[in-house]
C-alpha cells in the first residue's frame, strides 16, 4: 500500500515528466516502423538497373519477397515512368522474366513526384 501511495504522489508531482519518458519509449520503438524505405538488396539494385534502362522508365526501384529458400515469391516495381500503360505492362513483364514468376505477382506502381 505504501508503494501505491508514492506512485501516486509522484504522478501527480512528476506526472508529465513520466508521460514525456513514456513517450519517448514508444517513440524510440516504433521509429523503425515508420522509415521510409529499406535500403534495396544488391539484386534489387542490379533489377532496378536493368528495368531503368527500359524507354519511359525513368528512376526505378524493385522489392522482392522471396521464399524461406531464397527463391522469389512477388516483386513490387515503383517507377517514374509508370503511369503510362504500355511502359507499366513492360516494367511487368521485364520483372516477372527476370525473376521467373508470372506475372500475376508482380505489381508496378508509379513512382511519387518530387516533393510531394
Amino acid at each position: 500500500m505504501k508503494w501505491q501511495a508514492s506512485f501516486k504522489g509522484l504522478m501527480q508531482r512528476d506526472g508529465w515528466l513520466l508521460a514525456a519518458l513514456a513517450g519517448a519509449v514508444m517513440l524510440c520503438v516504433m521509429l523503425p516502423m515508420f522509415s521510409a524505405s529499406t535500403p534495396m538488396t544488391q539484386e534489387e539494385q542490379r533489377y532496378a538497373r536493368v528495368l531503368s534502362t527500359m524507354e519511359g522508365a525513368g528512376q526505378v526501384d524493385v522489392a522482392i519477397r522471396c521464399d524461406k529458400d531464397g527463391i522469389p515469391e512477388s516483386c513490387v516495381v515503383v517507377a517514374q515512368g509508370a503511369e503510362d500503360a504500355l511502359v507499366r505492362l513492360r516494367l511487368r513483364d521485364a520483372a516477372a522474366t527476370l525473376l521467373g514468376i508470372d506475372t500475376k505477382q508482380v505489381a508496378v506502381y508509379q513512382r511519387r513526384k518530387e516533393g510531394t
